[in-house]
């Protein structure tokens, strides 16, 4: 049945740091960050190429949106620095952003958590909506950007 006329579509697959986080364990992919960038480089390879190759399959069936489930923050602020967020994770980021694209799709990108320190790599990487913005974690809509004084796009 097709409902792509009258129906979204939506799809749940990933980006770039569940995948890893599963393999591993928080713990684990955490400490490797920093002990191990190499081995942690090549998971999130593999999650953006495993997770095109879904994205494929589902854009053939008719999917519209993809809706990624990776949380990369917490209450009080990103996982990993900033530093080694754009050195490892924000390439595949943009990887896949650019794929799921490429397919036609639609990327709502959601990770809870305070995300202003690496928020203009977020938006750059090319998702089209971000789920939620967590006022838990100072993120309320009139919250401006802390770390530079501008305002989220």
């Amino acid at each position: 049945m097709a409902y792509g006329d009258t129906h979204a579509v939506i799809v749940h697959l990933n980006d770039v740091f569940s995948l890893p986080r599963y393999l591993m364990g928080m713990e684990n992919l955490l400490m490797a960050i920093v002990a191990d960038p190499d081995l942690v480089q090549a998971l999130i390879n593999l999650s953006v190429d495993l997770n095109l190759k879904m994205a494929r399959e589902v854009a053939a069936r008719g999917a519209q949106f993809v809706y990624t489930g990776d949380d990369v923050a917490s209450n009080a602020g990103p996982l990993m620095s900033p530093r080694h967020f754009r050195n490892l994770f924000y390439p595949g980021l943009c990887r896949v952003m650019v794929g799921y694209k490429e397919l036609g799709l639609y990327v709502i990108k959601h990770s809870d958590g305070n995300l202003w320190p690496i928020i203009d790599m977020i938006v750059d990487s090319g998702i089209d909506c971000l789920d939620p913005i967590d006022p838990q974690a100072g993120m309320g809509s009139r919250t401006s950007r802390r770390s530079t004084g501008t305002a989220l796009r």
